[in-house]
This record gives structure tokens, C-alpha cells and sequence, in this order.
């Protein structure tokens, strides 16, 4: 019984494993069933190969490219796998391979990429019909980039355009040029353009709600923004909503900013070293004054303060005796050179570099909101910026708001609404950057300080270091003491687009801008060098207010027709401007305060006050009338005209109006038959451009046209006084501008190459003249003088890969020279810079503008006798420098003058010009994962 019962146990086990070696089997030859190699080629509609498409498994990371014939082959494909093929220019196609083992894919192109609309003045036109040259920046390029300033998105993205820092302060003004500076005196920042608002700054954008940015670069592009064109401009469009589902978008980033190099200056060794040579210097020279020639640096301090008849612990005592602290750090040399008694008290050794800057957070955060129905489309958003700056006790913090919404009544009626409020609170600003600031002073700040006292140098409690400066704490500076500015800013515009018949539609819109600012600043005595006279003091506090607003009112008329192969495109617009409405407020009170304990009240009744002013702003009006009218040929002729007549009361009663025309035209030689004839598949693009304008500059002081008075006594009676001498013919200053471009793309577009050669003719400059005194004023606003820049731009962009893996890489270079070429009626050249009387820069003819023209120094004089070399090689006069006598030591700075010189080396006429052109190279790249 038991023999059968493990015969049928066997046979049990035998069939079972019989059983599932063929279940294996069956799954193992399904498998094999369902995997197979696909091959295929790519083609566009005209059957061209397409060579670089991505064909892909959807849903897999299998995947290849088409070669130069548009071939590929995919390996262990599903039978019921879903290939997605992709190309820039082209629409993303997904083809099923069930039953097929080579296929044939048309792609079709992809009208919106090839299409791409770019904004223009008043308008928008496709891409490939532009005549002017104008840059654009799309959101994608923005995204994932915490940038406390939208100007910083432009920063090496866009040839011809240069934008830098002027200050490093954390939201500060950014300096944007557009092919170079055109102007002197007058302001030479683009004009910005926010969903059709004109502004001075985009400090109040966030620009997480930036849809793209375009520069206009060229005349015949800026010219229907007339008088305010001639420095370029720059057209910002906000993200709208668009019909369907509510979308929610968040992004946030957090980041970490340093110092990305530090001044290399003394550290503490270096410095006791340099301040022992000093002094020892600085003892013998006194000496020999004295007739005493057995001084030496082996001398003692107690010997040189005898032979020199000083009293120790005096001012003049340290420049001439030594720390004998200093030893303890110096070498053997400087040891045995010198007679001192050993001090084991160890000093502090300081890097104000590094206690002074620090890593900064900057975190940023915005949420927006957007759809809409067939006929309604909304967009709410909301973002919050925190930006500390690497200088401690800097920062900028912004609170941004934005609601843009947009309905369509009915087919001839369409209202729309934008409104965006900003509230920016910055701290520190003004107090680091700048001749004599915080940061100048941490930089020649003494780093070595008494013990214990650290970085707490000449502030409370603490004294200054005898053999240093009398500098305070630069650090405790910034920490301690109080400049705060809150700043408020309410943009907002309406519309209604009245649309009578087919191609023609009527807007009427209206905007305002609104800004408030409030500030407070508070110097405590405890970071003065007087801070044992007591709390309060020394402290001195203040408080300023500003508010000002702009309106716009405009109407423009649009027609745009097609009718057969021609297109045509007219626009006539009307608009009133007024800017600088309002008014500002500045108080300040001076020592003493009873205490530091209240930074925000003050009684001038009590205190000291100084300033107490209360100014009504000059308002800025502009009345303008424009048209353009844009023609293309089949999109292979383009031909766009402009015109714009501009009334500005910032100028006097005999030029308030300026007529600024433009001209442009293009070739898209690439749509030519004579073109595709050449079957050249590789080359896609050719398209030449030429341009011609006037545009102009009208970025001067409100009252620079007009004889103006102020406040004033006299014999003890209040009264007016004259302030500035007015100009009845101050006009307009004009930029003339030609620009001549090719464009190329290759291989679908995937390589596209931009080349621009310009030149800008600026006349009848605004400048600030020098007058004959006996007229009681120094200057006056008027035209004069030509400047004349040219310069040439290089774009290239390449979409290496496509398909869910991405990766593009853009380069631009440009070059730019400017050239004074007239200043009035005799050229006479005119100086400026930081000291009237000795002015570091030059405007004159044939240089480049506010060229440098200062003194090359080329080392230092070594010895006396090199000294008296030079003295004897000139006839044996003195060798001095701006009257003061030369000694070792002192800086040697190139003598330009002829050998025939008679006056003493060192005069202003030993000054040299020095400039360069601009030259800038930026490569980009980016990439997109899966």
C-alpha cells in the first residue's frame, strides 16, 4: 500500500514539474512573440528626410535618433507599443507598430513654432515677417531662476543688450544699455513697457509673471515710441489665462549667494610689517630735518620721541614709534633690526572681509492661479521674495500681487483689467556702496585692534587702535544703525476693444501707476568714534516720504486684412501722458538726542533740525500721434513704415515738437522657387533685413528748459532767488539709426544664426554747457555736439537634442565703439568726474564718451637717486607732483609730455586718455530632463 501510495506521490511531482516547465515555455515563446526589431524612416511633407528626430517607446526610456537619411531602427519592441516621434519645427507624432515592422512617418510642421509671435510697439507680428531687430525672452528662459529683478533675466541672454549691477545691493536698479550709450547728461536707460504701461523701473515685477520679453534694438523698431526710443525698448508681457480647467502653478527655490572674490589687501602680518617700515621711515626722514645724522631704526621708541622732542601718547608720536606686540608675529629680520623689551600680550588679528560679508538666503515663492470659459479668462497671482545680501544688516524683501482678466462680452465688445500692487521693504540701502561707505571703509579698515576688542574697533565701548585710523566698526556700522525704505507701487490699466467689422477693431485703455515711498534712517553715537560723549549724543535720525503717479490715456485703431497674397497691417493711435504728479517730504534732525531710545519721532522743537523740506513735483506731460503701416508679399517681401509726432513740456517754447520716422524692410529669400530649386535640405533660412530711423531722448530734468527760482533771504527778509537760467530753444535730442542683418537656420532650424551690423548717429545731444560766470550760474541745458556709435552682433542657437530630453545652447557675441564727433561750435572739450577740480574723465572729439583721462601710474619711485636722475635729465628743476615734493616710495606716473618741457613733472598736462571698445562674448546652455 505504501509502495503505491509513493509510486502516485511520484508521478504527481513528475507532472507537476512537467506541467510548469511548459507553462515557462508557452510564456517564454509569447514573450519571444511579442518583441520585435521596428525600422522606419522619418520624412516631412515634402518626403525630405528629417535627420536628428527623436523616435522613442512611449513610456519607456527606449529610444534613438534619425540618421542623415532619416533612418532608425528600434530593438525589442512590444507588439502593442506606441512610438513617439519628435523634431523642433515640427508636430510630435505617436504611430503604433502592432503589426508592423517598418514604418513610414510624415511629420507635419509645427505653425506656432515656425510662426513664433513677437511683440512689437503696439502691435505683434509673426517672426518670420520681422524687419526690425528686436530680441525675445520667453518665460522658459525665467522659469527655475530666483531672480530678485526682472532686468536680471536679460543679463548675457541677448547680443546688443548690456545689463550689470551698479551697486550689488539686493534689489537694487539695474544699468541696462542697448547698443551702447547714446546720450551724455540725458538719462540713457531704455524705456520700459509693461503690458502696454510706460515705466521708468521694473523694480515693482515679479517676474514669475513674466510671459516674455522683447528689446527693441533698432530705429525702425523703437521710432513708434518717438521721444523716448532712442536708448531702445523694452516690451514686457504679463502670463494671461486661457480657457478651460483652473490650472494652480507654485513654484519655489531657495539659494545661497557669496562673495565671489575678496580684495586682496594687507593681512594683519603684512600690515604691522608695512606700518614698522613706515614709521622707521617716517623717524629718519623727520630726523634729518632736524640735522640729526645718528638717528637710526635701531633706535628705541623712548630714543626717537627724545631726538625728535615729541610727547609720548600724542597723535604725531605713532607715526613714529612701533607696537612692541608687533614682534611677537614679525621675523627674526625685523627683530634683530630693532631695540624693543619683549610684550607677550597677544593683539587681534582681523579679516574685516570676512566678518563684514557673509552667505546670504534668498528664497523665493510665488502661486498663480489661471483658466477661464469660451468667453472669460482670468490669472491671480501671488509671490513673496527674500533676498539678504551678502553685506550683513542688507536686504530686500517683496511682497508682489497681480490679477489679469479679460472677457468678451459679445463678437464686437471686449473688456480687460490688469491690476498688480508690489510692496517692497529694503533695508541697508545707500550705507555699502560708494566712495567713503561702509564697504571703503572695511576694505582700509586696520586689521589688527587691541585685545579682546575684535572687530568692535572705535564704537562703544571700545577705543581705536593707536596705531591705526580713527575707522569704526564698519560691521557694528552696518548692524546697528537704522536705513530702512518701504516702498508701495500700484500698477493698473483697462481696456475696452471695440470690434466693428471683420480686421478692424477699435481700443480704448487707461492706466496708472502709483508709487509711495516712506523711509527712515537712524545713526546711533554708540558706532561713532564720540560714542564716550554719552547716549544720544551724537545720533542723528531723519525721515523722507515721496509720492508720485503717471497716467495714460490712449485710443488705437488696428486693421489687418489679407487678400490673396498680400497682407497688410495699419495702425493710428492717439495718446496723452502725464508723469511725476505728486510730491516729496525730507526731514532731518541732528545731535544731541536725549537717548537712543525712540528712532522714529522727532520734535524739532527739541532737537537740531536740518533739513525740513516739503517739494510739489514738476509734472511731465506728453501729447503723441503715431501710425505704422506694415506690407508683406507673399511672406517673402516685407516693407513696415512708422511715424510719430511728439509734443514734450520738458522742452522749451520754440521745439516742443519732434516728427521721428522709421523705414525697414525684409527678404525671406528662402521662400523663393529659385531657392527650393537648389534642394539644398540642410539650409531652411535665409532672410536679409535693412533699417532706417529717427528717434529721441527726452530724459532730462523736468525743468531744464525753464528759468527756475528757489528759497532764499536776504538782510534777514525771505524771498526768492533765481536758481538756473532757462533755454527757449532746448530741443530734442535725435538718434539716427541704420541696421543691415542676415538670418540663417540650418538643418530644420535646429541651428539658427542671426548677424547684425548697426550704426547710431546721435545729434543735437543734451548737455549741461558751461556759461561766463558773470551770469551768476555755471551751466546750462542745451543741443549740442554728435556722438556716433556703431557696432556688430552675433546670435547662434542650436537645439542639439529634442523629445523628453532636452538640451538647446544659445551664444552671443557683440561689439560696440562710440565716437565723439562734434561738440559745439569750436569742439571745446569738456571735463567731469568725482572732483570738479580734478576731473578723471573727458568728452572730447574723436575719443570715445567720458573716456578716462587720469594719470598712468607705471610703479614707483625706488631710491633718491632715481629721483635726481629724472631732476637732472630736466634742466635740474624739482621733481614734485601737484606741488608737493617726490620722495621713495611715492607712486611714478608716466610723463606724456615732450621732452621739452619746462614745467614741473606732476601737472594736469601729464593726464593720459584711456578707453577701449566693448567686446562680449556669452554662452548659454540649457537642458530638460525626463
Amino acid at each position: 500500500m505504501k509502495d503505491s501510495e509513493n509510486k502516485l506521490s511520484g508521478s504527481m511531482h513528475s507532472f507537476k514539474r512537467m506541467l510548469s516547465f511548459g507553462i515557462l515555455m508557452v510564456i517564454a515563446m509569447t514573450l519571444f512573440a511579442q518583441v520585435k526589431n521596428v525600422s522606419g524612416v522619418v520624412l516631412d511633407k515634402k518626403g525630405e528626410s528629417i535627420i536628428g528626430a527623436s523616435v522613442l517607446v512611449k513610456g519607456t526610456t527606449n529610444g534613438t535618433i534619425t540618421d542623415f537619411d532619416g533612418n532608425f531602427v528600434l530593438r525589442n519592441v512590444a507588439d502593442n507599443a506606441i512610438l513617439q516621434i519628435s523634431f523642433v519645427g515640427y508636430q510630435t507624432s505617436d504611430v503604433s507598430v502592432k503589426g508592423q515592422n517598418n514604418i513610414k512617418v510624415v511629420l507635419s510642421e509645427d505653425t506656432e513654432t515656425l510662426d513664433e509671435v513677437v511683440v512689437i510697439g503696439y502691435g505683434s507680428v509673426k517672426k518670420s515677417t520681422l524687419t526690425g531687430a528686436v530680441a525675445k525672452m520667453d518665460s522658459k528662459a525665467i522659469e527655475d531662476r530666483p531672480l530678485a529683478r526682472a532686468e536680471n533675466a536679460l543679463q548675457g541672454q541677448l547680443a546688443g543688450v548690456t545689463v550689470r549691477n551698479t551697486t550689488g545691493e539686493p534689489g537694487a536698479d539695474m544699468q541696462i544699455r542697448v547698443r551702447g550709450a547714446a546720450s551724455v547728461n540725458a538719462n540713457s536707460d531704455p524705456l520700459y513697457v509693461v503690458d502696454g504701461v510706460p515705466m521708468n523701473t521694473l523694480s515693482g515685477l515679479n517676474p514669475s509673471d513674466i510671459a516674455s520679453i522683447e528689446v527693441l534694438k533698432d530705429a525702425a523698431s523703437a521710432a513708434i515710441y518717438g521721444s523716448r526710443g532712442s536708448n531702445g525698448v523694452v516690451l514686457v508681457s504679463t502670463k494671461q489665462g486661457k480657457s478651460g480647467k483652473a490650472k494652480v502653478a507654485f513654484n519655489a527655490s531657495f539659494g545661497v549667494q557669496t562673495l565671489e572674490k575678496k580684495m586682496d589687501v594687507l593681512n594683519a602680518t603684512e600690515w604691522m610689517e608695512f606700518k614698522l617700515r613706515w614709521n622707521d621711515a617716517n623717524y629718519l626722514q623727520e630726523a634729518k630735518k632736524l640735522g640729526l645724522t645718528s638717528a637710526s631704526i635701531k633706535d628705541d621708541n623712548a630714543t626717537r620721541l627724545s631726538n625728535l622732542g615729541i610727547q609720548a601718547g600724542t597723535a604725531n608720536s605713532y607715526l613714529v614709534v612701533f607696537d612692541e606686540r608687533w614682534f611677537n608675529y614679525l621675523g627674526d629680520d625685523m627683530r634683530n633690526a630693532h631695540t624693543y623689551t619683549p610684550n607677550p600680550e597677544q593683539l587681534s588679528l582681523l579679516d574685516w572681509q570676512d566678518e563684514f560679508f557673509r552667505n546670504s538666503i534668498v528664497q523665493d515663492y510665488s502661486l498663480n492661479v489661471s483658466g477661464g470659459t469660451e468667453n472669460t479668462s482670468y490669472l491671480f497671482s501671488g509671490g513673496y521674495m527674500n533676498q539678504a545680501g551678502i553685506v550683513t544688516g542688507t536686504g530686500y524683501e517683496r511682497f508682489s500681487f497681480r490679477a489679469n482678466i479679460e472677457s468678451k462680452i459679445n463678437k464686437y465688445l471686449t473688456i480687460g483689467m490688469n491690476m498688480a500692487p508690489t510692496y517692497i521693504v529694503q533695508d541697508g540701502s545707500g550705507q555699502a556702496n560708494g566712495k567713503d561707505s561702509q564697504v571703503h571703509q572695511a576694505l582700509y579698515a586696520t586689521p589688527v585692534s587691541e585685545p579682546g576688542v575684535g572687530y568692535m574697533t572705535n564704537v562703544d565701548p571700545n577705543p581705536y587702535y593707536l596705531w591705526a585710523g580713527s575707522t569704526s566698526s564698519p560691521v557694528y556700522n552696518m548692524e546697528k544703525n537704522i536705513k530702512q525704505n518701504r516702498m508701495m507701487r500700484l500698477v493698473g490699466n483697462a481696456f475696452v476693444r471695440i470690434t466693428p467689422f471683420k480686421d478692424f477693431r477699435v481700443e480704448l485703455s487707461a492706466s496708472a501707476n502709483y508709487y509711495d515711498l516712506d523711509g527712515n534712517d537712524y545713526k546711533y553715537t554708540s558706532t561713532t568714534g564720540s560714542w564716550a560723549q554719552g547716549e544720544g549724543q551724537n545720533s542723528s535720525g531723519g525721515h523722507n516720504t515721496e509720492r508720485k503717479w503717471s497716467t495714460l490715456l490712449q485710443a488705437l485703431a488696428n486693421y489687418d486684412h489679407v487678400f490673396g497674397n498680400h497682407g497688410i497691417s495699419v495702425i493710428a493711435g492717439f495718446s496723452s501722458e502725464q508723469s511725476n504728479l505728486g510730491f516729496s517730504t525730507a526731514q532731518s534732525f541732528n545731535k544731541p538726542f536725549p537717548n537712543d531710545a525712540i528712532t522714529g519721532s522727532f520734535d524739532g522743537s527739541k532737537v537740531t533740525a536740518g533739513t525740513n523740506t516739503v517739494t510739489e513735483k514738476t509734472a511731465n506731460k506728453l501729447l503723441s500721434v503715431f501710425g505704422r503701416l506694415q506690407y508683406n508679399y507673399a511672406e517673402r517681401y516685407m516693407l513696415s513704415g512708422s511715424l510719430r509726432y511728439d509734443g514734450g513740456s520738458v522742452f522749451g517754447a520754440n521745439n516742443k515738437w519732434g516728427i521721428f520716422p522709421a523705414v525697414s524692410g525684409g527678404w525671406l529669400v528662402s521662400n523663393e522657387k529659385f531657392f527650393k530649386n537648389w534642394r539644398m535640405s540642410w539650409w531652411n533660412t535665409l532672410k536679409l533685413r535693412a533699417s532706417y530711423g529717427v528717434t529721441g531722448n527726452n530724459s532730462i530734468s523736468n525743468t531744464a528748459a525753464y528759468p527756475t527760482l528757489s528759497a532764499g533771504n536776504y538782510a534777514g527778509a525771505p524771498g526768492y532767488k533765481a536758481n538756473s537760467l532757462g533755454n527757449a530753444d532746448l530741443g530734442w535730442e535725435k538718434t539716427h539709426s541704420t541696421d543691415v542683418a542676415l538670418d540663417l537656420g540650418f538643418f530644420n532650424n535646429r541651428i539658427q544664426l542671426s548677424l547684425d551690423w548697426y550704426t547710431k548717429n546721435t545729434t543735437d545731444l543734451l548737455y549741461q554747457v558751461p556759461v561766463e560766470g558773470a551770469s551768476g550760474f555755471t551751466t546750462v541745458w542745451d543741443n549740442l555736439g554728435d556722438i556716433h556709435n556703431e557696432g556688430f552682433e552675433i546670435e547662434l542657437n542650436t537645439h542639439n537634442l529634442t523629445g523628453k530630453f532636452s538640451w538647446s545652447t544659445s551664444f552671443n557675441m557683440s561689439y560696440n565703439k562710440n565716437e565723439v564727433k562734434a561738440l559745439g561750435k569750436d569742439n571745446t572739450p569738456v571735463y567731469s568726474g568725482f572732483d570738479k577740480n580734478n576731473p578723471s574723465n573727458i568728452l572730447t572729439v574723436g575719443k570715445p564718451v567720458n573716456t578716462f583721462y587720469m594719470y598712468d601710474a607705471i610703479g614707483v619711485w625706488k631710491n633718491q637717486a632715481e629721483i635726481d636722475a629724472y631732476s637732472a635729465a630736466h634742466g635740474g628743476k624739482p621733481v614734485t607732483f601737484e606741488g608737493k615734493q617726490i620722495v621713495p616710495g611715492d607712486i611714478r606716473y608716466k610723463d606724456v609730455k615732450t621732452r621739452s618741457h619746462t614745467d614741473n613733472f606732476g601737472e594736469n598736462n601729464v593726464k593720459c586718455l584711456i578707453a577701449k571698445g566693448i567686446c562680449r562674448f556669452v554662452p548659454h546652455s540649457s537642458a530638460g530632463g525626463f
